[in-house]
């Protein structure tokens, strides 16, 4: 490995967690340099293994300490980076937990982190609920933070509105980058100080249609690969009405003022969604019908069985994302029925915590 020495010093830039120690680089640190640390016996890496030398992972010296933590920097070839640690939070209460599973199988936060895993296999993930208390170096170990949708309401002055607002002040605080989907929004709205109230006509069910870029938007990394104008699940009953300072509107449809939007406060810097880019097509129609009154209440469907087709010909279309003739039928294409397509904002997101694009300075 060079003969290069080891440091009896912290990692620089340490980040810990439950049974790992990560850390980065040194920032002046020659761009063939990576950073070995190890925690007594055990070497974890940031960046690129060296592949140079084919006897990787090597053993801790034998002088090493138990509760020691030792660097030594070693040349390397150029290769892909760890995968980024995130935190999924959930603001569903126990009770919604349990409602969501029993009609589409998987809590909220479940099914976001299992939409993770398929995007980016091997992502290491972290699960956190908005309700519990923090602290910021809980949050600080994490490269980015997602945030699941729910029912909450943040107009309204429930006891879980305000945890959730506590909750996201701290990430804002400490400046690890954020992204929501549709509660997820509407929290980073109202806890960096915008508003949020029901929308009109009515809720938003399975579709957000005619999603197009604000001038904003059309420049703004979260969005790339988006053609202007697009098709995303959704299922939402309120929106956000005013967004707060230090924030930007990056999308909207008629009918949603605010689909998509950039929010910068304290250290942190948050992108969100109105709708569920992490929602399967099977998720959408499982939530469709467990929302049928409301379908029909706006007259998008004349009764059950009308929404129970819609629901029908959807899953045939999450199980053949290919099949043209039912995504016509739907009025869909493949923005939406390509899993790789529909999660373009997530990954996006995933990209700029990866280059550390979204830090505080």
């Amino acid at each position: 490995m060079g003969g290069l020495p080891w440091v009896s010093s912290p990692c620089p830039d340490a980040k810990s967690g439950p049974g790992r120690t990560r850390c980065h680089a040194r920032q002046d640190a020659p761009a063939d340099i990576t950073t070995i640390c190890t925690s007594g016996p055990r070497i974890i890496r940031h960046g690129p293994a060296p592949n140079t030398d084919p006897a990787w992972p090597i053993a801790a010296p034998a002088n090493a300490m138990p509760s020691a933590t030792l660097c030594r920097d070693v040349p390397v070839k150029k290769g892909p980076p760890l995968s980024p640690i995130i935190l999924v939070v959930s603001s569903e209460t126990p009770a919604q937990q349990n409602e969501r599973r029993s009609y589409a199988g998987q809590a909220s936060h479940e099914s976001y982190a299992a939409a993770l895993r398929r995007l980016r296999p091997g992502i290491e993930l972290d699960t956190v609920s908005c309700f519990e208390a923090g602290t910021l170096s809980d949050l600080a170990r994490h490269d980015g933070i997602v945030f699941a949708g729910s029912p909450i309401q943040m107009h309204e002055d429930s006891a879980e509105a305000r945890a959730a607002a506590r909750f996201m002040a701290q990430v804002f605080e400490a400046g690890v980058p954020a992204f929501g989907s549709c509660a997820g929004l509407q929290i980073a709205a109202v806890a960096a100080g915008g508003a949020t109230g029901p929308r009109h006509p009515g809720a938003e069910v399975a579709f957000a249609r005619d999603i197009t870029r604000t001038e904003a938007g059309t420049r703004h990394p979260m969005l790339d690969g988006r053609p202007a104008t697009w098709t995303a699940p959704a299922m939402h009953s309120s929106v956000v009405t005013r967004l707060p300072a230090g924030a930007s509107s990056l999308a909207a449809n008629p009918d949603t003022p605010i689909e998509a939007a950039e929010i910068r406060h304290g250290r942190g810097t948050f992108w969100g969604v109105q709708y569920h880019p992490e929602l399967s097509l099977a998720e959408i129609a499982a939530s469709t019908v467990h929302q049928a009154d409301d379908v029909i209440d706006q007259g998008l469907a004349r009764d059950r069985r009308d929404v129970e087709a819609m629901a029908a010909r959807l899953r045939d279309l999450d199980a053949a994302p290919t099949r043209v003739d039912i995504a016509w039928q739907l009025g869909l294409n493949a923005e939406i029925a390509l899993f790789e397509r529909r999660m373009r904002e997530i990954a996006n997101f995933l990209n700029a915590v990866q280059a550390g694009t979204l830090r505080p300075l």
